[in-house]
């Protein structure tokens, strides 16, 4: 994966770097909040972006208690937000092209699974997008080895990246986007990590 990522990133592929937050089970998520933002020049810049919240209505929230309080967006915005099919046909829309980067294949899971909620928008399952994503948490395992953690929080922690909105879908996809430029610096910047091929383009 690791060479496949940097043969892409100095093909200067379009990446976008997305999040979500999730109420419901771990085995069938129900997106809440998308967000997202395409990766600038050594993933340094803020390019375009994408943050949309969700409408769900449950007759409760007594069962997603426990998900309400790690994001913490208010019920009222959750049960206000924009039509579903509408904000994942844009989300579709503002990815379409590139290539998709998230911290764990938690997020492409949720995605799968609720495109499969909407029979309209069933043909987005064939994608080849969500076979070839960028998974960040394995990236920094394989270049950061001997971290006690990998999780968004202690990756940022580790590369003092600060995150005000913790668990929101945004600020975590920009500071996972954080994370990949620190990880492209430690790349280029260690040798003995480097492919062959890519030392012998560097004399």
């Amino acid at each position: 994966m690791l060479e496949s990522f940097i043969d892409l990133y100095e093909k200067k592929q379009r990446f976008v770097v997305f999040d979500v937050e999730t109420v419901g089970n771990f085995g069938n998520p129900i997106i809440v909040e998308i967000g997202a933002v395409e990766a600038g020049k050594n993933f340094k810049e803020n390019f375009q972006t994408f943050q949309k919240v969700l409408r769900f209505q449950p007759s409760s929230w007594d069962a997603y208690q426990r998900e309400l309080k790690i994001h913490q967006i208010p019920t009222k915005e959750i049960e206000s937000g924009e039509d579903r099919s509408t904000v994942l046909q844009e989300f579709f829309q503002f990815i379409e092209g590139s290539v998709l980067i998230c911290h764990t294949n938690f997020d492409i899971r949720a995605m799968q699974k609720n495109i499969q909620q909407h029979h309209a928008l069933s043909s987005y399952l064939g994608w080849n997008i969500w076979k070839e994503f960028i998974d960040s948490c394995k990236l920094s395992k394989l270049l950061c080895p001997c971290l006690p953690g990998y999780s968004l929080s202690k990756l940022a922690d580790y590369f003092n990246i600060k995150n005000p909105q913790a668990h929101r879908a945004l600020a975590d996809a920009i500071t996972t986007k954080k994370i990949i430029s620190k990880l492209l610096q430690q790349y280029y910047n260690t040798p003995s990590v480097l492919p062959k091929k890519l030392l012998s383009n560097q004399n």
